[in-house]
């Protein structure tokens, strides 16, 4: 039911209780699924380029007051603790605050760095929002916090922290690589402006975000006949909807201005036909044609997504491995260890000496 610009639900396709009438705004809508076209349009070129070459310069820039926010959203804990810990051990301690969101618990660390740990929220497959604001809002009770990076368990760096940081630290908008990648998130790692989250966060408390949000990642409502009814098809293209919700949040703000995508737009390895991937480097999921989790990443593949703007890579797994030589598949954790990171532990392989 379209009309003066807005896009009405019908009540009785899901059950809710609240009786007012929600509407969406369309132009919103419509605004951020052209930039997500236009941005996975320009796939091919962006993909590939090589890090900037004034990454020197950029790290000479003084860098922002202030710390930079980690968020790590895990199951029960970390996957790969060394990497992490060489990871955190390379920067100044007041120049970050981590805080992980376990949905099945703290169960295990192995960490040597301090995080604080977000309050338990509920959460499924494809409805991760309510965790997002409460990590931000967690997050944002530290004044000194400049901006929040969400990864998860499944992400290793492709940069160093230093790097990272600088790049955080001078970005003037919100990045959302691999939102623009139809039927799958690429990458969803997020970097979010302070005063971004902080809309956000107060934005999910109005009773529209709330019902909209939950009938997003309502599967019963998803699947279930006449679902188109429920869900605006312009937040149910790109992947899942219940996680593309909070950027139409900020297009209803009048924050298009704020979000990059291009400049850290979709990233090699998720379209085996496009970037000639082997099948004995991932596994699929459901059929589909886009990996679940890296498994024998070829050594050629790793270089591109090292090279590829993106900061971080995710599906990786403790079974993920990267095949340098015919002679040595080492696991992933140590490559990023030894490779951009610089930190060789004892019992890593001899192909670093």
């Amino acid at each position: 039911d379209l009309s003066e610009g807005s896009v009405n639900f019908d009540e009785s396709a899901v059950n809710f209780d609240e009786s007012a009438k929600v509407s969406v705004d369309l132009m919103a809508a419509e605004l951020l699924m052209d930039d997500m076209k236009h941005a996975f349009g320009n796939f091919s070129q962006l993909a590939y380029t090589s890090e900037n070459d004034s990454s020197s310069e950029l790290l000479e820039r003084p860098q922002k007051k202030g710390r930079l926010g980690y968020v790590f959203l895990t199951s029960e804990g970390f996957r790969f603790p060394k990497m992490w810990n060489a990871y955190f051990k390379q920067l100044p301690k007041d120049s970050y605050r981590v805080y992980i969101h376990a949905s099945e618990g703290m169960k295990k660390t192995g960490l040597n760095f301090d995080f604080e740990v977000v309050p338990h929220t509920e959460s499924r497959w494809c409805n991760i929002y309510g965790v997002m604001m409460k990590s931000y809002e967690t997050v944002l009770k530290d004044k000194d916090v400049y901006g929040v990076l969400m990864v998860s368990d499944g992400h290793v760096p492709l940069k160093s922290p230093n790097l990272i940081h600088q790049s955080a630290s001078q970005s003037k908008k919100s990045i959302f690589p691999g939102f623009c990648n139809p039927g799958c998130h690429s990458s969803p790692w997020t970097y979010m402006l302070r005063d971004d989250a902080e809309f956000l966060v107060e934005d999910y408390k109005t009773p529209r975000a709330k019902l909209i949000v939950e009938r997003l990642s309502t599967w019963a409502g998803w699947k279930s006949p006449g679902w188109e009814k429920t869900i605006p098809k312009e937040l149910s293209t790109y992947g899942c909807p219940g996680e593309v919700y909070h950027l139409y949040s900020l297009y209803v703000g009048e924050r298009r201005d704020h979000v990059d995508f291009e400049s850290k737009t979709c990233q090699a390895t998720f379209f085996p036909e496009k970037d000639g991937l082997k099948p004995s480097e991932y596994t699929g999921m459901d059929g589909s044609k886009h990996p679940a989790t890296f498994t024998n990443i070829q050594r050629s593949t790793w270089e591109k997504q090292k090279k590829s703007r993106f900061w971080f890579t995710r599906k990786c797994t403790d079974e993920t491995k990267v095949v340098m030589t015919k002679d040595y598949t080492l696991p992933v954790e140590e490559v990023v260890r030894n490779q951009i990171l610089n930190t060789n532990l004892k019992g890593d392989a001899k192909f670093w000496l």
